[in-house]
C-alpha cells in the first residue's frame, strides 16, 4: 500500500477578555492547534487512523479531481474501541462513483454510495461504521470532472440507537436497540403517548438493550424513546419510534 499524502496546518490560539464600554485586554496566547487534511491518492490504497482529519479528494477539493482515478482510504478510530463517523460535502461529476463501506476494505457493507451527475454541492448523510473503521472508495473516468469530496473524520463512542418495539399486546411492549459497536452499558427508556413532550419525561435507566413495557391502555397510539448514557450528565441524542397497542 502506498501512503495518502498529509496536509499538516498549525493554528495559534489567541484569547482576551471584554472589559465592557468597548475595553479589551491583551491577546494571550493559549495554545497552537494542528489539524491536518489527508489528501487521497489518484489511483492506489492507503490506511490512516485518526480521529480529527480532513479527507479530500486528489486535488484536495479545491481543484477539479483528476479523471481515471480509482483509489481506497481505509481509516481506522484512532481513539481505542471508537467508531468512526464522517461528515462533510461532495459533489461528483458525471459517470464518476463514491463509496463509504462499513469496516476495512470494500467487503463490508455498503454504507453510501454516490453516482456522479452533481452539478451542486450535496452534503454527506452522516455515515457512522458499526465496527470502527470505514473505508472509502473513488473512481472517476475521462472525463466531466468535478470538484470532488471533503469529509471530516471523528471517533465517536456514544452512538445514538436505532430503537424498534415488537410483541405488542393490549397492555404491554417489549423495545429493543441495538449496542452499536458493543460499546456501550447503560440508556435511558421513556414512553408515551404519541407526541408526548420528551423533555418532561422522567426516563428509565437500564443497563440491557432492551425493555418491557407494561400497564398500556389498549387500543392507543404510543411513543417509545431511547438514548445511550456516555457518562456522568452526558447522553446520546433521543431516538423513538411509534406503536399501536
Amino acid at each position: 500500500n502506498e501512503e495518502a499524502v498529509c496536509v499538516i496546518r498549525t493554528y495559534d490560539v489567541y484569547i482576551r477578555a471584554h472589559c465592557g464600554d468597548g475595553e479589551v485586554s491583551e491577546l494571550s496566547h493559549v495554545f497552537k492547534a494542528r489539524s491536518y487534511t489527508v489528501v487521497m491518492q489518484t489511483v492506489g490504497c492507503a490506511v490512516i487512523s485518526s480521529c480529527s482529519a480532513g479527507i479530500t479528494d486528489d486535488e484536495g477539493y479545491v481543484n477539479n479531481y483528476s479523471p481515471n482515478c480509482n483509489s481506497e482510504l481505509v481509516v481506522y478510530p484512532s481513539t481505542l474501541g471508537a467508531l468512526l463517523k464522517l461528515t462533510g460535502n461532495y459533489r461528483i461529476g458525471y459517470g464518476d462513483s463514491l463509496f463509504i463501506y462499513d469496516g476495512a476494505g470494500t467487503g463490508g457493507t455498503l454504507l453510501f454510495h454516490q453516482y456522479g451527475s452533481m452539478s451542486t454541492q450535496q452534503n454527506l448523510p452522516q455515515v457512522i461504521s458499526s465496527v470502527g473503521p470505514l473505508t472509502i472508495r473513488f473512481v472517476s473516468d475521462e472525463s466531466v470532472e468535478n470538484r470532488g469530496f471533503e469529509f471530516y473524520a471523528e471517533c465517536i463512542t456514544c452512538v445514538p440507537v436505532a430503537v424498534t418495539v415488537d410483541s405488542v399486546g393490549s397492555t404491554t411492549a417489549h423495545a429493543s436497540w441495538t449496542n452499536v459497536g458493543n460499546l456501550n452499558s447503560e440508556w435511558q427508556v421513556a414512553y408515551g403517548p404519541s407526541g408526548f413532550d420528551i423533555n418532561s419525561a422522567t426516563p428509565i435507566t437500564v443497563t440491557t438493550n432492551s425493555y418491557h413495557m407494561a400497564n398500556l391502555a389498549p387500543n392507543m397510539n404510543y411513543q417509545c424513546y431511547v438514548r445511550v448514557v456516555c457518562g456522568s450528565g452526558d447522553y446520546s441524542e433521543w431516538t423513538s419510534t411509534t406503536f399501536h397497542t
